[in-house]
């Protein structure tokens, strides 16, 4: 998860000729995103507005790039990606109920398709199933909107730590292994209920079951 995040903001970089930046740095980019992983699995409704912002600002450059570069050159794409990125991440801040859809929507997308290509699956097929699963993550979110930015947070956040989380500490197992993989269900597990209690007196989204008046 952490590795698909990276390519996409190598891909994003390399559109504006920034991937010079961004390869020397693999390593620490990588181990920040480590530790961010963590942080977003055990506190992901706490900073999930920040993620979508930032998801939001760099959706907006790619689409200067590709869409705005071609037809007005470099200068008005840049333009179009520094001004319309902040209005949308701003955007995207304030709208939180979309941004919490999105976001899950995301995730589960991702992981589908990772899931379907590490299966050996067709593009096609893979195309297909990530459809799916974004479309029932952003269903799911919009009639229980908490529990699931808490249950996919947690999820991408145990995801992206047990993958990456071994430049952090050595003695972590490396991606792939059996080992990994019950340390990503143990830290998923320990990161919903961490999250649902933390944040159960939350203010952005009504209860799924509001409390009784005594």
């Amino acid at each position: 998860m952490a590795q698909l995040l990276y390519r996409f903001l190598l891909y994003v970089a390399g559109q504006y000729g920034l991937t010079g930046l961004m390869q020397p740095n693999e390593h620490l980019i990588l181990t920040i995103f480590a530790a961010l992983a963590l942080a977003c699995c055990l506190f992901g409704f706490y900073v999930y507005r920040g993620a979508v912002s930032g998801l939001a600002f760099v959706c907006t450059a790619l689409a200067g790039s590709l869409w705005i570069w071609p037809v007005w050159g470099q200068q008005a794409a840049v333009t179009f990606s520094a001004v319309l990125g902040v209005v949308f991440a701003f955007l995207s801040f304030r709208w939180y109920r979309p941004g919490s859809m999105a976001l899950c929507a995301a995730i589960a997308g991702s992981g589908a398709y990772l899931a379907a290509t590490q299966c050996g699956a067709s593009t096609a097929a893979a195309l297909i199933l990530t459809a799916l699963a974004c479309a029932g993550a952003g269903v799911l979110t919009f009639f229980f909107p908490f529990r699931s930015v808490c249950a996919f947070t947690a999820l991408w956040g145990a995801a992206a730590f047990c993958e990456e989380g071994w430049r952090l500490w050595s003695v972590l197992p490396g991606p792939g292994s059996a080992a990994s993989v019950v340390l990503a269900v143990i830290l998923a597990a320990a990161g919903v209920g961490c999250q649902l209690f933390l944040f159960r007196g939350q203010k952005l989204f009504p209860a799924a079951k509001p409390r009784r008046k005594r």
